[in-house]
């Protein structure tokens, strides 16, 4: 939510460096946060074998959305007034509420609902994480202690 308000707070500047600044500021601390948690929750609810694949994948993601906002500023150049960097700018907001959407849809992470007591609901989505049946051996839930 904060790279979203903070995408939409630089793209609607108007004459000033200060709006842009704050809007840089939120922009970088949700993809600062995003850099942070992801990875970390790909590592979570991956299976063990898969998970150096997984993890990578978003540094791939990355450097594809690096090569992408490259080629989109590289085209932009050719164009005046504020339109160049206003579609540049504003191309952020997709991927944040892409993000957002996916944050809501996602199940609860299996180590979240271990630590606050529900075991049985923490096997549920480990199981539906893994595509394994809830009786299968595979998992194996118990209290930390």
């Amino acid at each position: 939510m904060i790279y979203l308000v903070g995408a939409a707070i630089e793209t609607s500047a108007q004459n000033t460096y200060a709006q842009i600044l704050v809007g840089r500021l939120l922009t970088g601390l949700g993809v600062g946060a995003t850099s942070g948690l992801v990875p970390v929750i790909q590592a979570e609810q991956c299976p063990p074998r898969y998970r150096g694949l997984v993890t990578g994948s978003f540094q791939w993601a990355v450097t594809m959305g690096i090569w992408g906002v490259s080629m989109c500023s590289w085209q932009m150049q050719m164009r005046s007034g504020d339109v160049s960097w206003r579609i540049t700018t504003s191309l952020q907001m997709v991927w944040a509420a892409l993000l957002l959407i996916v944050f809501f849809l996602s199940p609860e992470s299996p180590r979240f609902l271990g630590k606050i007591g529900k075991w049985d609901e923490a096997k549920k989505n480990l199981c539906n994480l893994r595509g394994l049946p809830e009786d299968s051996e595979d998992i194996t839930v118990s209290p930390i202690r």
